[in-house]
């Protein structure tokens, strides 16, 4: 990996006084730790959202044992408005949504620096695994990965702007997971045996489907057809689905089916083969650039990057070219398709450039995305 131009030492300013968002989880607690360590005035924050599985409790024990106070901040309406409903509109579209990168955008950090202007503050932080590099005295501002590969969360932060971004640390990006564990046993943090939180924090009896039907997402009986157009049986609401699932498609065709797409307007769910779940190129909207890569418009050359299309996955070679509103994303090799909705993330080496959300995929060759 590269080397980054980033400061040993995270203090970046005169001004101590810094807001952690306390999660009740190891990783926030180290940060806010490690932190205090570092000199700063911590001041803890809880975001209390609906339906989330009680975690007060363990932000609680994380700030008496730091000695820090807490402050507990409602945000059930914000978060409903912005992610939940956000979250049950995608699916009801057909699409597989990033609810972790909405609340991101739109909740957490916008929460965190109002507390942070109304108690003096000149920082916020998180236990994210990424970094902050910053350029040009501070001026601006890139997002980079965490150290450790295999706990780097800037593919979920992608969207954070400028006035986040330069108002951010990141404790905890330059370390690996192990280390931080490490470093709660050690210290005797009460959090320090909790295990890992991967579910969906709104929904944590791990109930999607419950939880959509909650919203009366319609249960109409459709098609499930075969890519060749065959009828291979029925549904009961297309977004029980999402592009890439193999297991609970209730389907027996005579060999490995996948969901290959959703159809929303039509009420059909289509399956096919693991070829069929391949694909050169996708094009990505909604599209969101950050630090020295602040804009990729009708004019931009095509670009080489490595792109990442789900949190989980590795990211790839590929180019990008402008195409209006749009970027079309040609991969250097045929990668999994992603399902629609989710976010495409474009790196170059350990910074991130920016992203948007994959809109529709297909096949092509590169001298037809290069015309």
């Amino acid at each position: 990996m590269e080397a980054r131009n980033v400061a040993t030492s995270f203090r970046a300013a005169s001004d101590s006084r810094v807001v952690v968002g306390l999660s009740g989880g190891v990783d926030s607690a180290v940060a806010a730790m490690l932190l205090q360590a570092e000199g700063y005035e911590v001041i803890g924050v809880y975001l209390k959202i609906p339906h989330a599985s009680p975690l007060a409790d363990s932000a609680k024990c994380v700030a008496e044992q730091l000695g820090v106070p807490l402050h507990a901040i409602d945000v059930h309406d914000v978060f409903t408005k912005n992610v939940i409903h956000y979250f049950v509109e995608s699916y009801a579209a057909g699409l597989t949504p990033n609810p972790c990168i909405k609340c991101n955008e739109t909740v957490k950090f916008s929460t965190l620096l109002a507390v942070a202007d109304e108690v003096g503050a000149r920082w916020v932080a998180t236990g994210h695994y990424a970094g902050i590099e910053r350029l040009e005295n501070n001026a601006s501002h890139v997002l980079l990965r965490g150290v450790d590969e295999n706990k780097d969360q800037s593919y979920m932060l992608y969207r954070l702007p400028e006035s986040i971004l330069g108002r951010l640390l990141l404790p905890v990006g330059t370390l690996r997971k192990q280390q931080v564990r490490a470093m709660a046993e050690d210290s005797g943090l009460h959090i320090r045996h909790k295990g890992e939180s991967q579910d969906i924090c709104f929904i944590p009896d791990k109930d999607l489907t419950g939880f959509l039907a909650e919203y009366a997402l319609p249960n109409n009986r459709g098609r499930v057809l075969h890519s060749d157009g065959r009828t291979l049986g029925w549904h009961e609401g297309y977004w029980r689905y999402t592009v890439g699932q193999r297991k609970g498609v209730g389907i027996s065709g005579g060999q490995r089916l996948y969901v290959t797409a959703i159809s929303a307007e039509e009420n059909i769910v289509t399956l096919g083969g693991r070829d069929e779940m391949l694909t050169s190129r996708i094009n990505v909207a909604d599209l969101h650039f950050g630090g020295a890569f602040t804009s990729f418009d009708a004019d931009a050359k095509p670009k080489r990057v490595s792109v990442k299309t789900r949190f989980e996955r590795s990211d790839f070679w590929a180019t990008l070219y402008a195409r209006g509103d749009l970027v079309q994303v040609q991969f250097d090799h045929p990668q999994r398709k992603p399902a629609m909705g989710q976010s495409a993330v474009f790196y170059d080496g350990v910074r991130v450039l920016g992203g948007g959300i994959v809109v529709s995929s297909n096949e092509s060759s590169s001298s037809e995305s290069s015309s």
